[in-house]
């Protein structure tokens, strides 16, 4: 760079500033005679001579043309000005371009790969000097198994030229098979549901008489469905046998009363017992007769049988009153009865019932007489 090309443009200061102007100023020479404004108000100055010019007077201010080192001194310095304003611009230059690089130069906008395939998103940093590196994998609702879910740096965020990307891709939607549950105990069925990372809604309860209580009857959806994270699975639990109202029939047939006991789910046991008061037939009591009970339980029921029967003695051929006290001594009322036409030989001829018959204890018996 030629900085005496520009000299021409650079007026020489030839003369000093306005406050170094005076009758008496000179010029600085060799002989190093200094003038020195004293700070006179009527603009006079005071002359210094060095000793090696003592003596000598104080010439009255040069003609321009008298001192031609001083342009050449004022080139000079200007030149040096120029140089250290370059030096400055180029040394500043230097530390912007090195910031510039180090704090965005180096570094370029990261591609956006989301959503790819891992194969396509690894070509598409390599082509922008980046390289992939799969971090995780995640379930996703939308992205099929081994797209691109996310990235680190995220796209279109700074990233180092030639640094790596870590990919989180997907491993498709996140399904639970719904576990095999019947027959289970309703605590071991929620346990089971739980550790597939279902929930468990709460339980409908059914009367049941196969299951027992506390029990899973039936379950929805089925084992085997497959299910988001958290969904629900609806369980229905035994509550066991329903019970049953236990009404009391004694005093009715006995026919009658077994009947209605089977309809509402129970057993019936008969037993049989004479009764001189209650006829045959009749319930007598019931086992148990009040409360409730489970279809299944066993009620008895005490049916009468009546009076107790006793064998006819046979009193044919007998007088009326052996016949009688016969009768009498077996249990029975005895009722006479005279055949027709009566010969008064007063000989039995005929029973009711007849000998060997069963007759309830107490019954009347008839016998007839000629």
């Amino acid at each position: 760079f030629d900085f005496a090309a520009y000299d021409d443009f650079i007026p020489a200061r030839t003369s000093p500033p306005s406050r170094f102007t005076g009758p008496d100023f000179v010029l600085p020479t060799h002989d190093r005679t200094l003038v020195l404004s004293t700070g006179r108000r009527d603009g006079a100055y005071d002359t210094v001579e060095s000793p090696a010019v003592a003596g000598r007077e104080v010439a009255s201010a040069a003609a321009p043309g008298e001192a031609p080192d001083v342009a050449a001194r004022s080139r000079r310095r200007n030149k040096g000005g120029w140089i250290a304003l370059v030096v400055v611009l180029l040394l500043a230059a230097g530390a912007a371009t090195a910031g510039w690089y180090y704090g965005v130069g180096r570094y370029s906008d990261t591609p956006d790969v989301v959503s790819l395939s891992q194969d396509d998103a690894r070509q598409e940093l390599a082509d922008s000097g980046l390289s992939l590196d799969v971090s995780a994998a995640a379930y996703s609702e939308t992205l099929p198994q081994g797209h691109v879910v996310s990235t680190d740096p995220a796209p279109g965020t700074r990233v180092l030229d030639g640094g790596t990307v870590e990919a989180v891709v997907s491993k498709g939607p996140e399904r639970h098979r719904v576990p095999e549950l019947a027959g289970l105990g309703e605590a071991a069925a929620i346990e089971e549901i739980e550790a597939n990372a279902l929930a468990a809604a709460d339980p409908e309860r059914r009367w049941s008489d196969v299951v027992a209580k506390g029990d899973v009857i039936d379950f929805q959806p089925s084992a085997g469905t497959k299910l988001k994270r958290d969904d629900l699975v609806e369980l229905v639990v035994s509550r066991g046998p329903r019970p049953i109202r236990i009404v009391d029939y004694t005093g009715e047939p006995a026919d009658n009363a077994e009947s209605r006991l089977i309809d509402a789910g129970f057993e019936v046991d008969r037993v049989g017992r004479y009764d001189d008061d209650v006829a045959n037939g009749i319930v007598i009591g019931q086992r148990p007769d009040d409360g409730t009970g489970q279809s299944g339980d066993a009620i008895t029921l005490v049916v009468s049988l009546g009076p107790p029967l006793v064998e006819v003695p046979n009193v044919d051929s007998f007088g009326v009153e052996d016949a009688r006290q016969t009768l009498t001594e077996a249990g029975f009322d005895v009722e006479v009865e005279e055949y027709k036409p009566y010969f008064g030989l007063g000989f039995v001829v005929g029973q009711t019932p007849d000998a060997g018959a069963m007759a309830p204890l107490g019954s009347t018996l008839q016998i007839t007489i000629v």
